[in-house]
């Protein structure tokens, strides 16, 4: 999905342009950050790229046994979406405490 969106973001006039990754937390991502990748010096001149995590949240996909609602598991997707700049960001995870983690696992 990022590969056919980054040419529309890469012509976009507007600034704040943002792809968000939903997340586990722990999912592995290294590959399309890896330096040697062809996808991440893609993704990496064009800093659009940030994920979230929602948490360990109550839905039907998880029997309804998670910690948090699914209106609480939300916010840091929207928080990523809406908020902070490009640079604070980019190739950052938002955790479901709004906290930003540096990709590396």
């Amino acid at each position: 999905m990022t590969a056919t969106f980054l040419p529309l973001l890469r012509v976009s006039k507007y600034y704040d342009r943002r792809i968000v990754n939903v997340t586990s937390g722990l999912g592995q991502i290294d590959v399309a950050y890896s330096s040697t990748s062809e996808y991440s010096a893609k993704i990496w001149e064009l800093p659009v790229y940030r994920s979230a995590a929602p948490g360990f949240c109550r839905t039907n996909f998880g029997g309804g046994q998670g910690v948090e609602s699914a209106a609480e598991g939300v916010r840091p997707i929207v928080w990523a979406a809406t908020e902070g700049s490009p640079k604070e960001l980019f190739g950052k995870l938002v955790d479901d405490e709004n906290t930003l983690v540096e990709f590396g696992w």
